[in-house]
């Protein structure tokens, strides 16, 4: 055969043998074929219009008012979505003349697997394959039936037809189930060239008539109507089947209304008519005992004809298209003790760059296979490179730490854990904290290093104000930006900004202490002397939080509790209820989901006020002191839950925001630590708070 038509048909010979070996091997459908005809008891007889391989027939189905109905109730039910007036309209078209045609070509009752209306227009030349010559990708024994509601005299279009003989030697030649793309609307030259009878079967139809045909057994096209024209039919795909269709429709094998794909239907057409029966498990029809294991090799070999077609079809999302690879490769001998991965992607590569349409536009179908060449051989180098330390931001990053390792011995005690560096300010940049009791422990080096730590109220006034726990007096060393208290938890987070911002109202609560003091039950370890001093200070303290988030550039926050108090109107406390507050309140276990909504929610209500706001994130090592979850868990699991939980959190937030960062002070202090905790073994020694606010300064100030 001349090469020209080889490169413009791009032809796959053996296509068809794939095809039909998966239709009906693979996919079942010799042997719904043979229970339906053992079932059926069907007496076949050669005067049927398609008997003898003529594999189509022509019958008058819907006179005016069966039309007219079929049109209203396209009109009403446009899908045709499947119920009884649906079911009548396929009666209609299935008169019991087609119905004996079709019983006759399957020798056995028939199912309809699918149905639908459809228009062609001559817009459909370039959206729609059907217009290009082609054969269905179908079993062997099936059949479309297609009635036209408008004819010949409205639209001037028919379906035009092959004969079964030129359309198989087609299918030897490679034309037929070739790539969709590479289906042409005229293909005289191809059958010129290669003697191929070139006749064409064309019939005007009529309104209502009907059309049976083997749509895998004789090539056709839609051909295209005149211009300001819709040729609409009635589409309906059918199987043979055990019962007649309607039966099978009872029995709970409802048609769909749209094109579905053949694979799975002839088991649930069996199931449902209760004609099913499993594999056989015998040691002689196990299919396991001809089925080739695939050797994958040290080097990424090759190895077999089904390693390549598993790798083909890994490679390529269109299937189609992997198997017309797959036979074209197998036309020239394959040498499976020196193919790798690498020489099959530049294999394919060179492929690709002989068959693209250089000088004009590229076919969409090819750009999206080379696509996923392209995402292959990326997903290929990147997977192969995950655990190489060269070209890694820290090498030292990939790999455990081993002491004792023969060739490579190294300790975590040496190492800062952490990737990249983010330079994001200097020590003038105004910087605020605010957090868990480890937060504190932050602040304190922080101003004591000489970081302009934004401060925007102290506790200097605690007889007519506020009384902050463990402040000094006179030393304007503040353990918070402001006097928000511990905050454990994310939503005490989202409720700072909730409140410098008027989002939202908070009730006024006053819990007596133990100490007789009043204690705010949303800022922990902040004490009043009165009432009246509670209600002096509040409108400051609101004002104070609202000065710190507008005038920090960076903003350090450290989540400690996952487990949190939670009362009727949904806010949150920061630590736990002191005693008499209980009835108003319920015990807490926060989700990631929860988790990151609450850091997001606080992190946007900022950064639209502060465009410069910038978020660093740490989570505290320092452990639960108790569990509200003891019924169930001891409070060592609880621990590690509440910081996993947070973990995950932290990095969901800031893998999505560019301004977000994270510290990872846990991992410095639980790992990298030899001698992290105080006596109480709960805090963290100053030696360890300040290697911290080393590689804080390590990963996010720039240097002079």
């Amino acid at each position: 055969m001349n090469s020209k038509f080889q490169t413009d048909y791009s032809l796959l010979p053996q296509m068809y043998k794939t095809i039909e070996a998966e239709y009906d091997g693979i996919f079942g459908y010799t042997n719904l074929h043979q229970v339906a005809v053992e079932k059926s008891n069907i007496k076949r007889d050669s005067q049927y219009q398609m008997a003898n391989n003529q594999h189509i027939a022509y019958y008058q189905s819907l006179d005016e008012q069966g039309i007219d109905r079929a049109y209203a109730l396209l009109d009403e039910n446009p899908t045709l979505r499947f119920n009884d007036d649906v079911r009548e309209l396929l009666r209609s078209v299935l008169t019991p003349e087609v119905d004996r045609e079709i019983k006759n070509y399957f020798g056995s009752h028939y199912a309809i697997m699918f149905y639908s209306s459809r228009n062609i227009t001559i817009d459909s030349r370039e959206t729609n394959p059907s217009t290009r010559w082609h054969c269905d990708g179908a079993p062997t024994k099936s059949a479309m039936v297609m009635c036209y509601l408008n004819g010949e005299d409205d639209h001037h279009s028919s379906t035009l037809f092959l004969d079964n003989k030129t359309t198989n030697t087609l299918k030897e030649l490679g034309y037929i189930y070739c790539r969709v793309c590479d289906r042409h609307e005229h293909i005289d030259d191809l059958l010129t060239e290669n003697g191929i009878d070139s006749e064409i079967h064309r019939h005007d139809f009529k309104p209502g008539e009907t059309i049976i045909f083997g749509a895998s057994q004789v090539a056709h096209r839609a051909e295209i109507p005149k211009e300001g024209t819709t040729r609409t039919t009635i589409d309906i795909c059918l199987i043979p089947s055990p019962v007649p269709w309607d039966e099978a429709i009872d029995k709970g094998f409802t048609p769909r209304n749209e094109c579905v794909h053949y694979k799975g239907q002839s088991n649930r057409l069996l199931k449902v008519v209760n004609e099913y029966t499993e594999p056989s498990t015998s040691k002689q029809s196990d299919p396991s005992d001809h089925l080739e294991s695939i050797v994958i090799t040290g080097r990424g070999g090759i190895t077999s004809e089904a390693s390549l077609k598993l790798h083909l079809e890994s490679i390529f999302k269109d299937k189609h298209y992997a198997n017309g690879l797959f036979q074209r490769i197998l036309l020239n001998p394959v040498d499976y003790h020196s193919l790798t991965v690498n020489e099959l992607i530049l294999l394919l590569k060179k492929s690709f760059s002989d068959g693209l349409n250089w000088g004009g536009a590229f076919n969409a179908i090819d750009l999206r296979n080379l696509g996923d060449l392209i995402e292959y051989e990326q997903r290929y180098l990147d997977s192969s490179t995950r655990f190489v330390t060269t070209n890694k931001p820290n090498p030292e990053a990939v790999m455990w730490p081993i002491p004792n390792h023969a060739k490579y011995p190294k300790s975590k005690f040496n190492m800062l854990p952490y990737v990249k560096t983010h330079k994001i300010m200097s020590k003038d940049t105004p910087i605020g904290s605010a957090g868990s009791c480890f937060a504190m422990e932050i602040a304190k080096v922080l101003q004591k290093e000489g970081f302009n730590y934004v401060i925007s109220e102290l506790g200097e006034n605690p007889q007519e104000e506020a009384i902050i726990d463990g402040y000094q007096l006179g030393s304007k060393r503040a353990l918070y930006s402001s006097n928000f208290g511990i905050l454990f938890n994310t939503p005490s987070l989202r409720q700072i900004a909730e409140k410098a911002f008027g989002e939202r109202e908070f009730t006024r609560y006053l819990v007596e202490a133990e100490n007789g003091l009043y204690l705010d039950p949303y800022r922990e370890n902040v004490y009043f002397k009165s009432q009246e001093n509670y209600q002096r200070d509040y409108p400051k303290h609101v004002a104070a939080i609202q000065h710190t988030l507008m005038n920090s550039e960076v903003f350090v926050f450290t989540a400690g509790l996952n487990e949190c108090w939670e009362l009727v109107d949904g806010t949150v406390i920061s630590r736990n209820p002191r005693n008499g507050f209980f009835h108003l309140m319920k015990h807490r276990v926060l989700t990631v989901e929860e988790n990151v909504n609450n850091i997001i929610s606080f992190f946007d209500m900022v950064k639209k006020r502060n465009p410069k706001f910038k978020l660093v994130l740490t989570l505290s090592p320092i452990p639960l002191l108790a569990t509200g979850r003891a019924d169930e868990y001891h409070i060592l699991e609880a621990n590690t839950h509440s910081k996993a939980v947070l973990r995950v959190a932290l990095d969901e937030v800031v893998k999505y925001h560019e301004d977000i960062f994270y510290l990872p002070s846990y991992e410095l202090v639980t790992e990298c630590m030899p001698s992290a905790w105080k006596e109480d073994h709960r805090h963290v020694t100053d030696e360890t708070v300040g290697k911290v606010i080393g590689m804080f300064k390590e990963m996010f100030v720039k240097t002079v």
